[in-house]
């Protein structure tokens, strides 16, 4: 009996907060359902929240590594948790305005 393949159906998400300011917090997390997660945390926050990106699909293991690559490289923008300082973004995405 052989292995069996490992399912790509996980993404990394970047959501930020809703507001006219470039530095609006910025959450990077993993998800099988972004759209989903999307809505749970909006539910438990009172700002309006969007979804900026996805990478993926990837395995799972792809993913947390991407993740935690991606929380290390901007631990010193780091709010708390998995949020970010806005700036983050123009390192994610020098073409953004």
């Amino acid at each position: 009996m052989g292995l069996l393949p490992m399912s790509a159906d996980h993404y990394v998400y970047v959501i930020q907060e809703d507001k006219p300011s470039k530095k609006a917090p910025v959450k990077i997390g993993v998800a099988i359902d972004v759209e989903e997660r999307w809505r749970g945390l909006q539910t438990g926050n009172p700002r309006l929240l969007k979804l900026v990106a996805t990478f993926g699909p990837m395995t799972r293991e792809g993913a947390y590594e991407m993740e935690s690559a991606m929380h290390h490289r901007f631990r010193k923008q780091n709010l708390r948790g998995e949020w970010f300082s806005g700036r983050i973004l123009r390192y994610l995405f020098p073409n953004m305005k």
